[in-house]
């Protein structure tokens, strides 16, 4: 039993030693036939088995030596690799020399197996065609194919399937990729390319690391592909990637595939001030404003990519010192598109209404254009509205459609409260739709719309309700003078590409009611108890229970001639016109009395100037008959009074016969040269009050 064990085993020795001389026999014979290849059938060699591969032809040029050691290959002159047979832009790849290396066990076993490749400054065109395809995707070319480049002319056994190889190790120095969309004529060149690409086994991890640079911007990516086979082939793997684009750093880990093109996973994204990334992409970095990214953006959430859409759920945008939170979904195809629903509790957009140039502004989105410097607040300073251009070109950049929702914004100069608006924006015109806004203690509702399609034209069509006038008039015009709560209506178009041509162009109809309240700076009870335009500035206040009118507007004045304003001791009614846009005033108020000294007193106030220095004036003109009698009466009795103590002060007499000092001849010498006097002051001071002030 035994002696047969052994016999067993020798027989076993012996079989295992015909198969390692076979193989070595094998080795010899393929290195010797190596060796005695001439270059050019090496060449051949190589480009048949590329193109069995791939379905691409491998065109080898120039001086090809095979290689022994380290490793079995080849080395090669300038090459170049076919393109799909669609493009006409030249080769997919080439490449100053190529270097490979084979594993010679598995070629001989009709396998590729490439332990390693090493490319010297190769350009490589990735294209994506007007169907979408993209020349990446190998597959054999039909009989008679032959794209830009050289395709093929073979008809390999296989159709639109990529043969199984490996890649130990491949390497790029020096090299370039660009990258062209037919569909939209976009187009980018990544220069200073070196990489590092592993594929132990087809089907298994692939791992990229690689830099390069892109309009003077670094760029660099590490990426690993679970299943590489896959990740070309039917469906999406698993993949980790990292990236950083002048600056800005991008990670993504999910699931990602080439055929078709799709990817979903969770995304960091660390933006900073993209200004790096915007040159990297070619743009112009936009002005934004503090607040809006300006210097520091940054995204996470979950993303899905798929022809050319790109998706974000559970998503969190910080910009600056804002977060929000929400859905996104982004369409790239053309002009981008984006349709979003955000969230916030605070949401600080103080920076666009920052003087331009501030320390924490940044101008407005829709802006001065440069070179204007005036740094007018709110577009408006003492001497009219700013003339300097405004840039509205950010209205064509992008389509959207959003829905904002926000506890409280605060605008640096005011904040508003719980703000639920959407914003439409699409070939270049904004619609903003305000769904709830409370400002200014009260509620805003309407719709305001900026259209940039042919010039700049901006309307608004709004109704508020209990507002506070005092903050609201600051606001928009400076105006601190009336402290009151009102409804209003306003439906209004202006157009120009400057404030003063917006303004001064504005149309429109509009109504007010307001309720109990204060008119600071203006005193109609005193005017027309004293007959004195002088009872306005400071300390100076009418107070009344309402006020309503409606008005139009036409080409920036505004006309209104049917004001009424009721309060306890007067009433009045007014009329005339407001110069938006040339901020003047020329209005007619004409008061009366209805109780206290002078009761049913009437006398118009005209009110003219400018917003910033109003005049006010009685116009006695206005009284008739036993009314300007009445009026005259007063101004004497005013004037004599101040006669009176004038003398006595001046000249120490009492006309009223309290100074007994003077005989009876000088005090009637005195009430003569008194009574002079008092016709000399009463007749000015009736001047003074039918002239003016």
């Amino acid at each position: 039993m035994a002696r047969k064990k052994a016999k067993k085993k020798f027989r076993i020795l012996r079989f295992l030693t015909k198969v390692v001389v076979a193989v070595l026999v094998l080795i010899g014979i393929a290195l010797v036939g190596l060796v005695l290849l001439p270059a050019d059938k090496i060449a051949g060699i190589a480009a048949a088995r590329f193109e069995a591969a791939t379905g691409r032809a491998m065109v080898l040029e120039g001086e090809v030596r095979p290689s022994l050691y380290p490793q079995l290959g080849v080395k090669t002159g300038r090459v170049s690799i076919a393109n799909a047979d669609w493009s006409e832009a030249g080769p997919l790849l080439q490449a100053d020399s190529l270097a490979v290396g084979v594993d010679l066990a598995a070629l001989i076993a009709g396998d590729i197996r490439i332990t390693e490749v090493q490319a010297v400054g190769p350009k490589i065109l990735l294209e994506i065609g007007a169907d979408g395809r993209g020349n990446w995707e190998f597959g054999a070319a039909k009989a008679g194919g032959g794209g830009g480049g050289g395709g093929s002319g073979a008809a390999p056994a296989e159709d639109a399937v990529m043969r199984e190889f490996s890649l130990d190790r491949a390497e790029i120095t020096g090299g370039a990729i660009t990258f062209v969309d037919h569909r939209t004529g976009a187009a980018r060149t990544l220069s200073a390319l070196d990489a590092v690409v592993t594929l132990p086994d087809f089907a298994g991890a692939a791992t990229i690391s690689a830099s390069a640079e892109t309009n003077a911007q670094g760029v660099a990516l590490q990426a690993t592909i679970a299943e590489f086979a896959a990740f070309l082939g039917d469906g999406a793997v698993p993949v980790v990637l990292a990236a950083d684009i002048g600056g800005a750093k991008l990670d993504f880990d999910g699931r990602a595939g080439l055929a078709p093109l799709a990817a979903t996973g969770a995304v960091e994204a660390e933006l900073g001030d993209m200004a790096g990334l915007f040159a990297a992409l070619g743009l112009a970095r936009p002005e934004l404003p503090a607040g809006l990214g300006r210097n520091d953006a940054r995204l996470s959430g979950d993303v899905t990519y798929a022809e050319d859409r790109v998706s974000l759920r559970g998503g969190t945008l910080q910009l600056d010192q804002n977060r929000l939170v929400g859905s996104a979904d982004l369409t790239l195809a053309g002009k981008p598109s984006v349709v979003a629903k955000l969230q916030t509790g605070v949401l600080d957009l103080s920076g666009l209404t920052s003087e331009r140039g501030g320390g924490g502004g940044g101008g407005d989105v829709i802006r001065p254009a440069d070179g204007d410097g005036s740094g007018k607040r709110n577009g408006r300073s003492g001497t009219g509205w700013s003339k300097a251009p405004i840039d509205a070109s950010a209205l064509g950049l992008v389509d959207a459609d959003l829905l904002i929702e926000a506890d409280k914004v605060a605008l640096g100069t005011t904040d508003l409260g719980r703000t639920n608006i959407t914003l439409r924006l699409a070939d270049a015109r904004a619609e903003v739709d305000i769904r709830e806004l409370n400002a200014f203690e009260g509620a805003v509702s309407g719709t305001l719309v900026a259209n940039g399609r042919s010039g700049l034209s901006v309307s608004a069509d709004l109704a508020g309700r209990a507002i506070a006038l005092k903050p609201l008039l600051s606001q928009i015009a400076g105006y601190e003078r009336l402290i009151a709560a009102g409804d209003m209506t306003i439906d209004v178009l202006g157009s120009g590409t400057t404030m003063d041509a917006i303004m001064n162009s504005l149309n429109g109809t509009g109504s007010f009611r307001i309720g109990a309240g204060e008119l600071l700076g203006l005193d109609l009870v005193g005017m027309l108890r004293n007959l004195d335009a002088s009872f306005v500035g400071e300390g100076a206040k009418t107070i009344f229970e309402e006020i309503t009118g409606t008005f139009r507007i036409i080409d920036g004045v505004l006309i209104n001639d049917n004001l009424s304003l009721i309060s306890p001791l007067l009433s009045a009614q007014g009329k005339g016109e407001i110069g938006l846009g040339g901020q003047t005033l020329d209005y007619l108020i004409t008061p009366r009395l209805l109780a206290g000294e002078g009761k049913g007193l009437s006398i118009p106030l005209r009110i003219s100037g400018t917003w910033a220095s109003p005049k006010f004036q009685l116009d006695m003109d206005a009284l008739a008959g036993d009314k300007i009698d009445a009026a005259r009466d007063r101004i004497k009795e005013k004037a004599r009074e101040a006669v009176e103590k004038k003398v006595q002060e001046e000249l120490g007499i009492d006309l009223g016969g309290g100074d007994q000092k003077l005989s009876k001849k000088e005090r009637r010498k005195a009430r003569e040269d008194a009574k002079k006097a008092l016709e000399e002051k009463a007749r000015e001071g009736l001047l003074d009050l039918l002239g003016g002030n």
